[in-house]
């Protein structure tokens, strides 16, 4: 039904007569309202799209905040929520989602702290929350899902020091904080992040000096440092950067944006 003309609220009986399907794409479409708690009825979902592609223009009038009841949907892999107009926090029991893969819900109304009980999405490989109003600490549950490959955590309200524990995520291959409002010290435990391809830290508080183990990022592409508090990014007298990590990392091929 995606790509389509189809209109109005989302049907709750349509959830109740759908019990084996394992794949719900209403993505680009005309359907308002909220998600029904008769969600839940489709206990073999495996994808459920609601979101709006850039080329749709505009956001997706699904709304309102996420029922309870998305937990119960035991097979789920793939949420993708972005440019919807879905409202309020992530569910404080998104742990019960313990196959999610990929959650996608940049550029929606999300509000709230990232619940601690994402820690149970052992297989979450792809979080993208940018320009929502996601806020609080750093979770440091974030850290111990090991197979992040990408977090998008810029434009959002999330705030506080990058925890150490983030070296844990060896398979991490982009970072987003830009416009975030994180701070403090750049971690050295982020070079052990050795899988990390695009890392985007502008227009941040993070400061300090840019710790020496970032020469161990050989795999390192872009590094995005403008607008921070990051030591050493001035040119020296003769040649490169003042900071000779920044130095290693151009000789490794890395475009640097300070």
């Amino acid at each position: 039904l995606n790509n389509t003309r189809i209109g109005g609220p989302l049907p709750s009986s349509m959830f109740r007569g759908l019990v084996n399907l394992r794949e719900l794409r209403l993505n680009d479409t005309l359907l308002t309202g909220p998600v029904p708690d008769e969600v839940s009825c489709l206990g073999k979902l495996e994808t459920l799209d609601l979101s709006a592609s850039e080329s749709f223009g505009r956001r997706m009038g699904i709304a309102g905040p996420l029922p309870k009841s998305l937990t119960q949907l035991p097979m789920l892999k793939k949420l993708w929520l972005q440019r919807t107009q879905v409202s309020g926090p992530l569910p404080t029991d998104l742990g019960k989602l313990a196959e999610l893969t990929h959650l996608y819900a940049f550029e929606s109304l999300l509000s709230g702290p990232i619940p601690a009980s994402i820690a149970s999405c052992s297989q979450l490989m792809y979080l993208h929350l940018r320009a929502t109003g996601v806020s609080g600490l750093w979770p440091i549950e974030l850290c111990f899902l090991t197979r992040l490959e990408e977090v998008d955590l810029s434009r959002t309200h999330i705030s506080g020091p990058i925890p150490d524990q983030i070296g844990r995520l060896t398979n991490l291959k982009r970072l987003w904080l830009s416009e975030s409002l994180v701070s403090g010290p750049l971690p050295s435990s982020l070079g052990e992040c050795r899988s990390l391809r695009f890392l985007m830290l502008d227009r941040t508080d993070l400061g300090g000096p840019l710790p020496k183990s970032f020469e161990k990022l050989h795999h390192l592409q872009e590094l995005s440092l403008q607008d921070t508090k990051v030591e050493g990014l001035e040119l020296a007298l003769l040649w490169g950067y003042r900071s000779a990590t920044l130095d290693a990392l151009c000789r490794q091929g890395c475009s640097i944006a300070v």
